[in-house]
């Protein structure tokens, strides 16, 4: 996840797939993949950052992590719609969310992604 919020998303994407392939069991899997989800969306390749999301979220529904991840990448795909629906979820498990705190908060902050997924989560819905 380190080399994702450092806006590496090719090594990030590599490395996800690997913590995935070596322990396909894991109770924690819906980490991995919301890890991967997050890879994917700072390579730019969204619609495989939204497919990891969704299974993600069928591992763990409550994870806020990825819902944000989710909500960014449908954005930036283009799905207007579908990413207004799934900021209406992660809204309601994260109430307090704006892009302003996830902009203070997510660990690239620095990194050129962050003004896009921010972008991404006010197209959403999310308040600024």
């Amino acid at each position: 996840s380190a080399h994702a919020w450092l806006g590496q998303g090719e090594e990030a994407v590599k490395r996800s797939h690997r913590a995935i392939e070596l322990s396909p069991f894991d109770p924690h899997m819906y980490m991995f993949t919301s890890i991967a989800g997050t890879a994917h969306a700072v390579a730019g390749q969204y619609d495989k950052a939204i497919e990891y999301c969704e299974r993600s979220l069928r591992e763990n529904r409550m994870f806020a992590s990825t819902h944000r991840i989710l909500t960014i990448s449908l954005a930036l795909s283009g799905r207007t719609d579908d990413a207004r629906r799934a900021a209406d979820e992660l809204l309601a498990i994260e109430p307090g969310l704006t892009v302003s705190g996830f902009r203070h908060r997510y660990p690239g902050n620095a990194s050129e992604h962050i003004e896009l997924f921010c972008e991404g989560l006010a197209t959403a819905g999310v308040p600024r």
